[in-house]
């Protein structure tokens, strides 16, 4: 009798075993949707990419994913945030990674436009009824910001990602790079230009109101050269009061990508 309960106690347990194995091995579901843009005959690409096993477990909620500077809406799951991606899948939740029609936006109004073609999108078309949790990753952070600015997007949380959030700092003292994409995507070609060209759209000068009710994550570097910490996700964080987790190295470091702190902050709220 002894040995029969043994043996179907080591069966359970090599059963849970292999199940353990299969759930590790399965892979995202990825489809690509398209979105009309504002702009005429151009269409945007959305990646939608389902939990594994998702008939079977259902999802926790979906998350927003705003990708960075000339990154694309694949990033999530295939480049560099997908350590993160790929957490979030596991634990249940459904990606919507968005593209935009310039991917060298800086948060600008059809940027925030596209962002809220692809929520309207996520409503109708994929039932996604509740507001979303997101992940501002670099350039994302202020497209991020500037979509909830201006009533675009609700996060319930938000996982930034060495973000960038003061558009006048990144204009000043960023990479030539950026200065130049700032003044292509918002229609000025000198600095004289700047005031009213991105009036609106600095969230550093929105009022902390504006984002205090969104449960955030901040990550960044000290000694990132490419988005100043100090004068981004770290003035973020001290403006609103935020949960602030310095990280090491340049932009991009792997420290700074905390898979595990996304799915415990999404998971809390």
């Amino acid at each position: 009798m002894l040995s029969r309960f043994r043996l179907a106690v080591s069966g359970a347990a090599f059963l849970t075993i292999l199940l353990g194995l299969w759930w590790h091995r399965a892979k995202p579901r990825v489809s690509h949707l398209s979105v009309q843009s504002g702009s005429p005959g151009q269409t945007l690409d959305v990646v939608l990419a389902l939990p594994p096993h998702y008939r079977w477990i259902g999802a926790r909620g979906w998350v927003l994913w705003f990708h960075g500077y000339k990154n694309f809406d694949t990033s999530m799951i295939y480049g560099l945030g997908e350590p993160m991606g790929k957490a979030l899948l596991k634990s249940g939740y459904i990606l919507v990674g968005p593209d935009y029609r310039n991917n060298a936006c800086f948060g600008n109004a059809p940027c925030v436009d596209d962002i809220r073609r692809t929520v309207e999108l996520a409503h109708s078309q994929l039932h996604l009824k509740r507001d979303p949790y997101c992940v501002g990753w670099s350039m994302g952070g202020i497209i991020m910001l500037n979509s909830v600015a201006h009533g675009v997007v609700r996060c319930r949380a938000a996982e930034m990602v060495f973000p960038a959030y003061n558009l006048a700092s990144i204009y000043a003292e960023g990479w030539p790079s950026f200065t130049d994409a700032i003044q292509k995507g918002y229609g000025f070609h000198a600095a004289d230009g700047y005031a009213a060209a991105t009036a609106g759209y600095d969230p550093a000068l929105d009022a902390p109101s504006s984002f205090r009710s969104i449960p955030m994550d901040i990550h960044c570097s000290a000694t990132d050269v490419v988005l100043q910490c100090a004068n981004n996700g770290e003035a973020l964080a001290k403006k609103l009061g935020a949960k602030f987790t310095p990280c090491q190295g340049a932009h991009g470091d792997a420290s700074c990508i905390v898979p595990d702190a996304a799915v415990a902050l999404f998971k809390e709220h």
